[in-house]
C-alpha cells in the first residue's frame, strides 16, 4: 500500500522556521578529516535514532543525507565545518500495515474511495498523525534566534536544551505547524528570556573540520513526536561531536 500524497498534508512541514537569510556560499569537496566529523554524526544517527524506527512502525518516505556533502570554503556566519546541503533530512510514515498506523490509512482510502473533496480535506489531521520529519543542522552559528511563535521549554535526558515553537494553523480546520528543537553542545548560556540573536562562541576555529554543535529539528504534531523522542538514548548523540 502507498503512502499519502504529499498534497494531501497541510500545517506539518519540514523546514527550519527560524533561520535568517541563507547566504550563497562558494563550497568545495570535503577532506577526509572533515568527512570523518560528518560520518560519525550520521552513522550514530542512524543507530541511535532511525534504526529502532524501522525496526518498529515507521518506514522513510524520503531522504536526504550529507555523505557527499561539498563544504563551504568561507562559512558565514562564521563557524567551524559547515555543509553546503542538508546534513540529514528525512521524512518518516508509519508503515500502512502497522496497528498504530491502519486506523488512520484506512480513513484515507475510505476518504478517498468516496470522491468526497470535504471527506479529503477532514482526514488530514489522521494524515499528520502518520507522519513527522528530522532534520540535523550541523554547527547552527546562533546561540539564540528570534522566534515570533509560543515557544515551551522542554526537558528531556540526554539533550542540554530543547523546545517547541507552535505556530498558528496556515488555514483554518489545519493542524498547527509544531516544531520540536533539541540542541547539541555547549548550550550552558543559551538565554531564554532573550529574544534576539545571539552568535554562538565556537571553540573550534573557523573552518576546522569539526562538528561542535548540532541542532535536531522535529517536525509534527506532539502526540506523534513525543513517543518518539522518549524512546531515543539522545546522550549518544552528544558523543558524535567534536571534542
Amino acid at each position: 500500500m502507498s503512502t499519502m500524497p504529499r498534497t494531501a498534508v497541510r500545517g506539518v512541514a519540514l523546514v527550519l522556521l527560524f533561520a535568517p537569510a541563507a547566504i550563497a556560499q562558494e563550497c568545495r569537496d570535503a577532506t577526509p578529516a572533515e568527512r570523518l566529523a560528518i560520518m560519525r554524526v550520521l552513522d550514530t544517527t542512524r543507530r541511535v535514532f532511525e534504526a529502532p524506527l524501522l525496526a518498529g512502525d515507521w518506514q522513510i518516505e524520503s531522504r536526504k543525507t550529507g555523505e557527499k556533502a561539498p563544504i563551504a570554503i568561507k562559512p558565514m556566519p562564521p563557524r567551524p565545518l559547515m555543509t553546503c546541503q542538508a546534513l540529514y533530512s528525512v521524512e518518516f510514515v508509519m508503515k500502512p500495515d502497522s496497528a498504530a498506523g491502519k486506523p488512520h490509512y484506512a480513513k484515507w482510502k475510505a476518504a478517498m474511495d468516496s470522491s468526497d473533496p470535504t471527506a479529503v480535506l477532514g482526514v488530514a489531521h489522521d494524515l499528520n498523525l502518520v507522519r513527522f520529519g528530522i532534520a540535523l543542522g550541523e554547527n547552527m552559528p546562533y546561540l539564540r534566534e528570534e522566534i515570533h511563535s509560543p515557544m515551551t521549554r522542554l526537558t528531556i535526558p540526554g539533550v542540554p536544551i530543547a523546545y517547541r515553537v507552535t505556530a498558528p494553523p496556515k488555514e483554518p480546520g489545519d493542524d498547527p505547524v509544531v516544531h520540536t528543537y533539541l540542541f547539541f553542545g555547549d548550550w550552558s548560556a543559551f538565554p531564554f528570556d532573550t529574544n534576539t540573536y545571539i552568535p554562538y562562541r565556537f571553540a573550534h576555529p573557523i573552518g576546522s573540520p569539526n562538528i561542535e554543535t548540532l541542532r535536531v529539528n522535529i517536525s509534527g504534531l506532539p502526540e506523534v513526536v513525543d513517543p518518539v523522542i522518549r524512546h531515543v538514548d539522545w546522550a549518544q548523540m552528544a558523543a558524535a561531536l567534536s571534542r
